[in-house]
């Protein structure tokens, strides 16, 4: 995994956590990843994932969409009142950006003040599949 930066990497590692094989496969994407771009906003920020050729589609080898995204994290910061979203869209099988957005607040400066968890606060991995589940 090439030039994320520590927030960016405890996002990833927090959003891509558990026992479940389409999340183990975006694991080892997110090993050979390089940051494509970054785009950041007033209230928003995406990170723009570049994955080799030869990094293996999930689509093209269990059964799932080739196009899904999932968000089932938030984190706390002492700077916000609603904190931030996050959401990871996969794209022909592969990452493809990160979204990450406040509920109407600007960002914070210092992202590495942050507290994750998941919505709801015990992560649902079944439920969660269904995301990428044809």
């Amino acid at each position: 995994m090439n030039n994320l930066n520590d927030f960016e990497m405890k996002a990833m590692q927090f959003i891509l956590d558990g026992n479940n094989d389409v999340l183990k496969l975006l694991r080892d994407q997110l090993k050979v990843a390089t940051i494509q771009s970054r785009e950041i906003s007033d209230q928003s920020m995406y990170v723009n994932f570049e994955i080799p050729l030869e990094a293996n589609r999930i689509n093209t080898i269990m059964n799932t969409k080739e196009n899904f995204c999932f968000g089932d994290v938030i984190a706390d910061a002492p700077s916000l009142k609603n904190g931030l979203g996050f959401i990871l869209w996969i794209k022909n099988g592969q990452l493809n950006f990160l979204e990450v957005y406040t509920f109407g607040e600007s960002l914070p400066t210092d992202l590495n003040a942050l507290s994750f968890r998941y919505i709801p606060l015990t992560r649902n991995l079944v439920t969660l599949s269904k995301e990428w589940q044809v």
